[in-house]
């Protein structure tokens, strides 16, 4: 009787977990078809619901944590001209509340969120026609290093306006003291400053930070800033 009962609920154990599986499969792909449909993301959307039990989380019209990433290009336009740059897109949305008739119809509706972590990434090799490089890497003050033949040029990031960002060049400057000092980087007072454009929904640049071979950029989702319930945070 006993090992019966056992294998009843190892049984419905494995029914539960296939139809959980099931179920957040689908609801996946649903979330990137409409998110494609509504916001022009691109094919290579990808939908990561943690909400376990989902179909509970369904049930109450709230999900925990949905995460999308895509690669797409966008567009750095100066004065002179503007070159397209390929980047990747990270969003997470969480503790988020549907309108689950919408959704149900294929649109996906929010009503509100409690937190919304968002930020675009660029390779480093990538950004190499902006400054007119051959190479570029970084230091470990988190400067980029802009090789052009035997010349190297040293620059911080900043962002300069809601959809613009500054590349900033910096000189060595010899400590006066004479000391074992070591050499700062001091303004130049030249830059170059790049809008932003080309993105499939409208972001607005809140900081950039250069770490690991890549640039970094926070953002906010000026689409869905009406949703929140607390402030944004970086990834």
């Amino acid at each position: 009787m006993l090992r019966r009962v056992l294998l009843i609920l190892a049984l419905v154990g494995v029914l539960a977990l296939g139809l959980e599986t099931a179920v957040t499969y689908l609801a996946q792909r649903g979330m990137e078809e409409a998110l494609r449909r509504q916001y022009g993301l691109p094919e290579g959307l990808r939908a990561r619901i943690n909400s376990f039990p989902l179909v509970l989380s369904l049930a109450r019209n709230r999900i925990r944590d949905l995460r999308l990433e895509w690669e797409g290009e966008a567009s750095f336009r100066s004065a002179e001209r503007s070159t397209t740059v390929p980047y990747g897109c990270q969003l997470r949305l969480c503790d988020m509340e549907l309108d689950m008739p919408a959704v149900l119809r294929g649109r996906l509706e929010i009503r509100s969120l409690s937190r919304l972590l968002s930020s675009l990434s660029f390779e480093l090799p990538d950004l190499c026609p902006l400054l007119g490089a051959s190479l570029l890497s970084t230091d470990e003050n988190g400067f980029i290093i802009a090789r052009r033949g035997m010349e190297e040029v040293k620059y911080e990031v900043h962002v300069s306006g809601s959809r613009e960002l500054e590349f900033r060049s910096l000189s060595a400057s010899r400590n006066p003291s004479g000391s074992a000092g070591q050499d700062e980087p001091v303004i130049e007072g030249s830059s170059r400053v790049f809008a932003l454009e080309g993105l499939p929904m409208e972001m607005t640049l809140l900081t950039a930070e250069v770490e690991g071979g890549k640039l970094s950029v926070r953002v906010k989702v000026d689409e869905w800033e009406g949703y929140l319930d607390a402030s944004i945070d970086s990834l």
